[in-house]
């Protein structure tokens, strides 16, 4: 999962991300507003147009939260920009 963790995410114009002090990330964008709380040892690294989320690797020597996190924050970015959508078939 550590590949998975170190991809950036592209962050789409009109989203606006926010790293609080207590690992609070708040995600805003047309569709709301949503928060993520990243555990200790992981932080969030926003460049122009791309979040990073960067592990201490004293803290947190194993990378399975990493992948985790990043993916859980890139749906977050997708639900708050574009939203979801499920297509459902019904047969009967």
């Amino acid at each position: 999962m550590s590949r998975l963790g170190k991809t950036p995410i592209a962050v789409p114009n009109g989203v606006e991300l926010k790293a609080e002090t207590n690992g609070m990330i708040l995600v805003k964008g047309p569709k709301g507003s949503l928060t993520l709380l990243l555990p200790e040892g992981l932080s969030l690294k926003i460049e122009e147009g791309k979040a990073v989320l960067l592990r201490d690797e004293s803290i947190m020597p194993k990378s399975n939260f990493h992948g985790l996190f990043r993916s859980l924050l890139r749906n977050h970015i997708v639900g708050v920009s574009e939203g979801f959508e499920v297509r459902l078939v019904m047969i009967g």
